[in-house]
């Protein structure tokens, strides 16, 4: 798996982690159908199987601006939001892990 799987109601409010642009056009049917992907910095934060999406392609967003709701379209688990991370027009086969990306950091 080439990202992380966060589980949430359907419908929770999904806000931008970083300040980019929309790009999102040729992703596939994987991530569901409103899917969005952020590009800043040299890289693409993709956000899955959206509910709904409130942004469009090209548009400028910040980080905290509301850019849909989590939902399971393309998910046949259920519920849950789909982060990724890849250097810019990468693939799923370039995704990174987004732990830096979200501030994660290792329990031990």
């Amino acid at each position: 798996h080439h990202g992380f799987d966060i589980d949430m109601p359907r419908g929770t409010p999904v806000y931008a982690g970083v300040s980019g642009r929309v790009v999102t056009r040729g992703l596939g049917s994987a991530y569901g159908s409103r899917a969005v992907v952020i590009r800043s910095r040299g890289r693409d934060v993709l956000l899955g199987h959206l509910r709904s999406r409130r942004v469009k392609h090209g548009e400028r967003v910040r980080r905290g601006d509301l850019v849909g709701r989590s939902g399971a379209r393309g998910a046949p688990d259920g519920p849950h939001l789909h982060l990724e991370v890849r250097p810019a027009r990468g693939s799923y086969r370039t995704a990174v892990s987004p732990r830096r990306t979200v501030g994660l950091t290792a329990v031990r």
